[in-house]
């Protein structure tokens, strides 16, 4: 089942890492096309979201260990995303204000 969680995370499902790395692409390209602080700022939050989320998914699928370490490391790189999410939001919100 933790083999599983990569594939979610990096390729389908919910896409934590997948997704928000694509954000961060589109938003820094949109950035160095138009100058925009808020569109960085955004891309720098979808960056340290993907590699979060990409941390989570390597402490689960880390083959090198047992299953109870990869649920422990695992479950202790997920405490960062909340955090992490919210900012991403943040940003978000705050630069759909700025184009509205």
């Amino acid at each position: 089942m933790l083999f599983s969680l990569g594939a979610f995370i990096e390729k389908a499902g919910t896409g934590g890492g997948l997704f928000r790395r694509l954000l961060a692409q589109g938003a820094f390209e949109i950035a160095q096309m138009t100058g925009d602080e808020a569109t960085t700022s955004s891309a720098r939050s979808a960056s340290r979201a993907a590699e979060a989320w990409t941390t989570v998914a390597r402490s689960a699928t880390a083959r090198d260990k047992p299953a109870r370490s990869r649920v422990r490391d695992a479950a202790q790189s997920a405490l960062a995303l909340p955090e992490l999410e919210a900012m991403l939001t943040q940003d978000l919100q705050v630069k759909s204000q700025v184009v509205v």
